[in-house]
């Protein structure tokens, strides 16, 4: 298994992107492809590809520039990290607690509406039959949105508690003050996943191709998205 396998996104679908290789290829010919790309062009109507060398090599600048920023201007790279969780977290969050208060607010009206229909029955108003069928329904209703609002909470709690983990970050930053190569090891310490973009002109001479790179505990930050500009 390449290092980079089970770590490579493409951007548009969400696919995993596997590597390619095969006996007769050389090393520099080896590559990653989005698997949504080569099940159906209805999953995803781009190929998404790079080449394993051309990737190591833009992982590794942008480690070793991501590693110095880290340790020489420390206050300025907190900074930039916390300003950046801050936005994405509060992207989410809003529209979480929104959907989570509608979901509470029915799952009152639903117990109002259960008592409601426990009197209609006792008094007679409304029969067995027509109780046990709209009950059914209301309840499955209350279960359904039970369910999301456990699974919103979750995230909201987790998101409200979420900091960067900076710290755990610099500290493995602190045992590696010099990248000389890339190796398994130092990639797994300091990156969680890569997203890969579609190259605009793919065939011709000015191939471009963006790259994102999320880091543990601080996500993708503007100085994580690089560009391949090389024709392969």
């Amino acid at each position: 298994m390449g290092m980079f396998s089970g770590m490579m996104f493409c951007a548009d679908c969400g696919s995993i992107m596997y590597q390619c290789r095969a006996t007769n290829f050389r090393r520099d010919q080896e590559y990653y492809l989005c698997s949504g790309y080569r099940k159906s062009r209805d999953v995803c109507g781009q190929t998404h590809s790079i080449r394993t060398v051309i990737l190591e090599e833009l992982v590794l600048q942008n480690l070793r520039e991501i590693v110095s920023f880290a340790s020489q201007r420390k206050d300025d790279f907190v900074k930039m990290v916390m300003d950046a969780d801050m936005r994405q977290r509060n992207r989410g969050l809003a529209k979480r607690q929104k959907t989570l208060a509608d979901a509470e607010k029915r799952i009152a009206e639903l117990d109002t509406i259960f008592k409601r229909l426990y009197e209609d029955t006792i008094s007679g108003k409304l029969s067995d039959e027509r109780f046990q069928k709209l009950s059914a329904d209301y309840e499955k209703e209350q279960h359904e949105l039970q369910e999301l609002a456990a699974v919103l909470r979750g995230e909201i709690e987790a998101e409200e508690r979420k900091s960067a983990n900076v710290e755990r970050f610099l500290s493995v930053v602190e045992r590696y003050t010099e990248i000389p190569e890339l190796t398994p090891c130092i990639l797994h310490e300091f990156v969680e996943k890569i997203v890969v973009h579609a190259a605009s002109d793919p065939k011709g001479k000015n191939r471009t191709q963006e790259i994102d790179i999320y880091y543990k505990g601080i996500g993708a930050l503007e100085v994580s998205k690089v560009t391949s500009s090389r024709q392969e």
